[in-house]
């Protein structure tokens, strides 16, 4: 998706770094806890062109307690330039039961 600049759009860089920290987050948290985003920011550094990848780390709750978690992302072009950083909040807490049909 590209934008007038012809680079990749600002909305899409923000997707990448939303779906990279909701799975560094998400994929660590205890099946009876459920992640919500609850604010996303991002900075731009430079245009993004080319293939691009989003890295974050983060060691996951270790329980379902309610509680917020920050994330952060940094996207980079395939020559390692960073073309964007991103903090996602997420409120953690317990899983709703399934409802049954």
């Amino acid at each position: 998706m590209r934008n007038h600049l012809d680079s990749i759009h600002a909305v899409a860089l923000m997707n990448l770094a939303e779906l990279s920290t909701g799975l560094a987050l998400n994929t660590g948290l205890p099946d009876d806890a459920r992640a919500i985003l609850t604010r996303l920011t991002i900075e731009y550094g430079r245009k993004a062109r080319g293939t691009l990848t989003s890295e974050c780390s983060i060691e996951p709750p270790k329980t379902n307690e309610r509680r917020e978690v920050e994330v952060e992302a940094v996207v980079r072009n395939a020559a390692g330039d960073v073309v964007a950083k991103a903090a996602a909040r997420w409120l953690v807490g317990p899983a709703r039961p399934t409802r049954p049909t």
